[in-house]
């Protein structure tokens, strides 16, 4: 009989984990139902696993996201599909000093026409780091990522353009330190520049896709934030090891 994939899901205990690596900030997992808390079956409390206490809530109950079980390789993930789905919560240190942003998601659209969608957003006056979808003509129907580049004038904001918008699984990692790197499943992307503005404040907000939007299916599996510019070692360890547990293919 062959194992569950509950069964071979990579611990922290005793081998690697995002701990293993320092300065993290901010840790959600779908698959660890300890950390959602549920009102009516639906998610009112996503809890960081970091040990910042950096919670996801969403208080409007037709805001909030759903648990999809066993989704992804036996993991459980939330959906934040439907309109203004998303969680939200308050970050009140600015990451200037070098930055790292990994998701795993799939993205199943739809798309639409010359407009990004968040699905990961840090606010204050205009997006801090963005990753996001957009299909308007410029970018050929492309995915989009974006962080800022620490040392660089606060106009200075850089995007990926992803080579695809295929609804597989992805882990999408952006770095940004005294240069920029974006990953898609460990293979690098192409940053192209374009305007943006740095949070003014230290007090922002970090938002799980964009309020305002809606998205038809956005499948949310884990999200981890680390305040510093991870290696190339320690980045690819990070990625595969969410690989290896969500069942993606990194290189």
């Amino acid at each position: 009989m062959p194992m569950s994939p509950r069964l071979l899901r990579p611990r922290q205990a005793g081998g690697f984990g995002p701990r293993s690596i320092g300065s993290l900030e901010g840790w959600w997992d779908a698959s660890d139902s300890s950390t959602i808390t549920l009102v009516s079956s639906v998610v009112s409390q996503w809890n960081d696993k970091s040990g910042n206490n950096r919670n996801f809530t969403q208080s409007t109950g037709a805001n909030r996201p759903s648990v999809l079980t066993a989704q992804r390789n036996g993991l459980n993930v939330l959906n934040f599909g439907g309109s203004s789905v998303t969680m939200n919560q308050s970050w009140t240190r600015q990451l200037s000093g070098g930055n790292t942003w990994i998701m795993v998601f799939s993205y199943q659209g739809p798309l639409f026409e010359g407009a990004e969608r968040p699905l990961l957003r840090m606010d204050a006056n205009a997006n801090a780091i963005q990753k996001g979808a957009s299909n308007a003509a410029s970018t050929s129907r492309r995915n989009k990522i974006g962080s800022f580049v620490t040392n660089t004038a606060a106009t200075n904001f850089f995007a990926d353009q992803l080579s695809d918008v295929t609804t597989d699984w992805q882990v999408v990692s952006s770095v940004a330190g005294t240069a920029l790197g974006h990953y898609k499943n460990g293979a690098t992307e192409t940053e192209t520049a374009f305007s943006g503005t740095l949070p003014s404040t230290a007090s922002t907000t970090l938002r799980v896709a964009e309020a305002s939007l809606a998205f038809t299916q956005l499948h949310v599996a884990e999200i981890l934030i680390y305040s510093k510019a991870l290696s190339v070692a320690e980045r690819q360890s990070v990625e595969r090891w969410l690989g290896s547990k969500w069942g993606i293919t990194v290189a």
